[in-house]
């Protein structure tokens, strides 16, 4: 399976999955954090709670920065992606890539536990990587590719058109394949610009708009799928004509 077709499999599960994992994240980057220890930086169980806290964020910001990049390629990489959408999704990616790099080289050179631990929950707070990004990659990739399939239909119906139409059942066969086409491609398409408008900032309201747009690109897909049998139908009957 190719990387866009991952991305594309993938679209209704992860950002459901990111969503339940979220508190465990959080967890995860400031396990050892706790009241602010009496003790300097340079002491004692201060030291090790404080270098606890920056491997653990220090792993987090490596984990995302991982996930960003594969996020990258599969943009790049994905053939049915819009130009209109594969550029603000590069910048999207870019933005949080050089974001979290710079975050990890503060955590790095902090030298509070104040300071450490306000950075460390910017790790997730700031940048919503599985619960925002990965979401917003899948569905305007998934929404795009369903256009990009619309379209190829469409070109079919219309080569049918004249070649059914004597033929009994065919043309009612034809005439829904062209409307399930056509409500696949009006449902898909406001996708993409729907989901990039979100930012981590309007967290956790943002996740009302992924599930209806996760909804919508389920309806668009099961809209293309009884297209595509109602085609599949058409050229057996055109094959195998009823005597």
């Amino acid at each position: 399976m190719t990387a866009p077709s991952r991305t594309r499999a993938r679209v209704l599960t992860a950002a459901s999955i990111a969503a339940v994992a979220l508190p465990v994240l959080v967890v995860s980057v400031l396990a050892g954090a706790g009241p602010a220890p009496a003790q300097t930086a340079t002491t004692g169980s201060g030291a090790a709670r404080i270098a606890q806290i920056r491997a653990n964020a220090d792993s987090a910001i490596q984990r995302r920065l991982a996930t960003l990049s594969a996020l990258a390629r599969d943009v790049d990489g994905d053939q049915a992606l819009s130009a209109a959408n594969q550029a603000p999704l590069d910048q999207l990616i870019s933005q949080d890539t050089n974001g979290l790099t710079a975050l990890k080289a503060r955590i790095d050179t902090d030298t509070t536990y104040a300071a450490l631990v306000s950075d460390a929950r910017s790790i997730v707070t700031a940048y919503r990587v599985y619960v925002l990004v990965v979401p917003q990659v899948h569905l305007a990739a998934a929404a795009d590719t369903i256009v990009d399939v619309s379209a190829k239909l469409t070109t079919i119906e219309s080569h049918l058109q004249s070649v059914v139409s004597s033929r009994p059942n065919l043309p009612d066969l034809l005439a829904d394949a062209e409307a399930r086409t056509a409500a696949a491609r009006t449902t898909a398409l406001p996708v993409p610009g729907e989901v990039l408008a979100l930012t981590p900032s309007g967290y956790p309201g943002t996740q009302t708009t992924l599930h209806q747009a996760r909804s919508s690109v389920a309806t668009a897909r099961d809209d293309l799928t009884t297209a595509r049998r109602d085609l599949d139908q058409i050229i057996d009957g055109l094959r195998h004509p009823a005597h």
